[in-house]
């Protein structure tokens, strides 16, 4: 599988004005959620700063609601299930081992991992809407849908998964955020190949880039990633591609090309046989055998140490348990509970327990779960060292792994509360909860997802399904953040119009008196997800104008006439309701082009911009030719001067004036040698010796034009001199 559209480098400087999807309270949508802040472009603020070089100094300069803004949600590798984590390990660790071969290099197996990441990594597109928005939250930031085809990913979950591929391979690498105050976007970051740090940029298909050719260098955060010697200065693998931009190796034309390391290697590590311009030559700092060893130490990461290649196999801190620090929070305290054997549930994978169990008694109720319940436990103990493999926990009688003990009641859920407690080698305990002559849910409703308003009433969910048939599932919608009265639950499918946020929740009522009611129960996102992003409502997204082509100008061009002129806005929507409009220039009267902004408002989203100009007029110089006198006696002893304004009548010219004289004729016959015009000034110089008579004198005058008026063509005017 490859990966969709994804937004390249050049879309994140060209789009300045993406969409932003907002949430805000429309008047007749009472429970659509809002949000009170002006609209933020990310990418708009990006440009901004890196063409002003402005810093941003605290977290209070800008207003910024981006989910990389949030440590927590770069964390969601420790929020897998067990058995999610058991499968993502175990199938890193079965790439690992087909794809990297004995004898490869360091650099070689950062090269066939990137290539096989790259290749295999879906990209969501969908996980776009408001902004990388956690309603949209499936595997997108994990390594699990990195590795799981029925999943996708985005920049952070791909960079994630490329750190956990290598340090299953015993690769030493760091996923970076970018300032999450300037641009979503995840990287990542390779400490030392041959004495210098290197940037990948997987989701983009850039590999092996020194800061200055890394798109997002300068923005990336290495503070949250704990990288405390930052040296990614060497331009061995990045060569310029026009405009002195550096970059490196295209990782999608690698693999698309079934390009060799060998052949990869000659090119961008060795500078041979191409024709690309590299920043600087390839520094030999280790041993290069034919097929271009390049060795990468580990000095900069003290989890790594610092020794020589061939010594690591042995190295038993590292080799075996890449994944703790990957997949568990605490992976110290992890590694102990591990090699002591405690029940835990990060570490127990439960499978058949049933929901509900009919049952007289607790007693009854112990037996029968017992009877059910099959325990894996992961990762395992082998030989005292911890493994990525499960292991199966003992039920005998005779020599029992653990026993199920029964707790207590729980009078708010209605649950039954069960121990799993650890026998023999294992040890410690943990909860396990069902019900006892309870409805419950067969299939619980699942949240639609991607919903985005069209005016029109959508289902919010798809409909769950009670156990027993003849159990009723109701369902209520809210306000979020309160709770429905027990009198808004109906058996219709909750719906809504209006983009914003809806509360869902279901219950399910037993259908004779032997069985309780399943309490009402709220629908969440993924239970595992932090409160913040698990209490997400269902949400419609406001409908973005620009894709909708739902805003348009009336006209893009107009002609300077000294008064305010904008075009029209041409649109279904209502102003104000549905759409808020913000003219660069409000008052635009003189020729320039111009900017109006349109945002989406209530159930619409995105933003609009148009562009219209305002273009010079026509220059409106008028020319009328008059009839001047000359005295004989005067123009006899010296030539005389006539002022323009005594020969042609000029109104309305815009800009300098300037005059050519074309003809003088007294009947069919030439005087133009006895007549001469100022240039600048028009003034008519009637030369010594003319004699009586009238003179049609023929000039042509051209306006310069201004700032809001064209040159003019030259125009001609005939006026005439009569010397008497």
């Amino acid at each position: 599988m490859v990966r969709k559209n994804k937004a390249t480098k050049a879309i994140l400087f060209t789009l300045l004005f993406a969409a932003a999807m907002l949430f805000i309270v429309p008047a007749d949508s009472v429970w659509a959620e809002g949000s009170d802040n002006d609209p933020v472009d990310k990418k708009e603020i990006y440009k901004d700063v890196v063409e002003s070089g402005e810093a941003i100094e605290s977290e209070g300069d800008l207003y910024l609601d981006g989910v990389h803004a949030d440590p927590t949600t770069f964390e969601k590798n420790f929020c897998l299930s067990v058995d999610q984590k058991e499968y993502t390990i175990t199938e890193i660790e079965k790439v690992i081992s087909y794809y990297l071969k004995p004898g490869m290099s360091d650099l070689e197996k950062y090269y066939t991992l990137a290539k096989w990441t790259n290749q295999r990594v879906v990209y969501d597109n969908d996980f776009w809407p408001a902004g990388y928005n956690l309603d949209y939250y499936s595997h997108q930031w994990d390594a699990y849908g990195g590795i799981n085809e029925d999943e996708m990913s985005v920049c952070a979950g791909i960079a994630i998964f490329y750190s956990n591929m290598c340090h299953a391979a015993d690769l030493p690498c760091k996923f970076v955020r970018l300032n999450p105050k300037i641009l979503d976007h995840t990287i990542t970051y390779i400490p030392d190949i041959n004495g210098h740090a290197y940037y990948a940029d997987i989701t983009e298909n850039d590999f092996l880039m020194s800061k200055k050719a890394c798109f997002f260098a300068e923005n990336s955060d290495l503070g949250f990633s704990d990288i405390k010697n930052e040296n990614a200065d060497d331009g061995t693998f990045e060569y310029c591609e026009g405009n002195d931009e550096y970059r490196g190796s295209n990782i999608k034309d690698c693999w698309q090309d079934k390009i060799p390391y060998k052949k990869w290697f000659k090119e961008y590590a060795l500078h041979q046989g191409t024709d690309k311009d590299f920043k600087t030559q390839y520094p030999e700092y280790a041993p290069s055998s034919e097929d271009g060893t390049h060795y990468a130490s580990y000095q900069d990461f003290d989890k790594y140490p610092a020794q020589p290649y061939a010594d690591r196999a042995s190295t038993t801190d590292v080799t075996g348990i890449w994944f703790l620090d990957d997949f568990y929070l605490n992976p110290a305290e992890a590694k102990a509970m591990i090699k002591d054997k405690v029940l835990n549930e990060q570490f127990l994978n439960i499978s058949g327990v049933e929901g509900n169990y009919d049952c007289g008694t607790t007693d009854d109720l112990v037996d029968a779960v017992s009877e059910d319940i099959s325990i894996e436990y992961f990762p395992s103990v082998e030989d005292g060292k911890v493994v990525a493999k499960a292991a199966e926990l003992n039920t005998d009688p005779n020599n029992p792994d653990y026993q199920v003990i029964y707790g207590s009641h729980d009078e708010t859920t209605g649950e039954e509360v069960l121990t799993i407690q650890g026998k023999g080698e294992y040890q410690g305990k943990c909860e396990l909860r069902v019900r006892m002559n309870s409805a419950i849910a067969k299939k619980e409703p699942v949240r639609i997802n991607g919903l985005v308003y069209n005016g029109k009433v959508q289902k919010l969910i798809e409909p769950g399904e009670p156990e027993d048939e003849n159990d009723t599932m109701l369902y209520a919608v809210c306000k979020p953040g309160t709770e429905p009265a027990d009198d808004a639950y109906t058996e219709t499918v909750p719906t809504g119009t209006n983009a914003g946020g809806y509360d869902v929740w279901y219950k399910v009522i037993a259908a004779d008196e032997n069985h309780t009611d399943l309490p009402a129960q709220k629908l969440t996102i993924i239970p595992e997800l932090s409160e913040k992003y698990s209490d997400r409502p269902v949400r419609i997204f406001p409908a973005n104008i620009e894709e909708l082509g739902a805003v348009k100008l009336s006209k893009t061009v107009f002609t300077y006439n000294g008064k305010v002129q904008k075009p029209s806005i041409k649109t279904n929507l209502k102003a104000g309701t549905d759409y808020t409009v913000e003219w660069d220039n409000p008052s635009s009267k003189n020729v320039d082009t111009y900017g109006v902004t349109i945002d989406g408002k209530g159930n619409y989203g995105g933003s609009f911009w148009g562009v219209y100009q305002i273009n010079k007029a026509s220059n409106p110089m008028k020319l009328k030719g008059k009839t001047a006198k000359v005295k004989r006696s005067k123009v006899r002893k010296k030539a005389q001067k006539v002022k323009r304004s005594k020969v042609v009548t000029v109104s309305k010219a815009k800009g300098k004036k300037t005059y050519k004289l074309v003809s003088a004729k007294k009947g069919k016959k030439s005087f133009k040698k006895k007549f001469k015009i100022n240039a600048k000034t028009g003034n008519v110089t009637v030369k010594k010796g003319l004699k009586k008579g009238t003179y049609k004198v023929k000039i042509k005058v051209k306006a310069a034009g201004n700032a809001n008026y064209k040159a003019s063509a030259w125009k001609k005017v005939t006026f005439r001199i009569k010397v008497k």
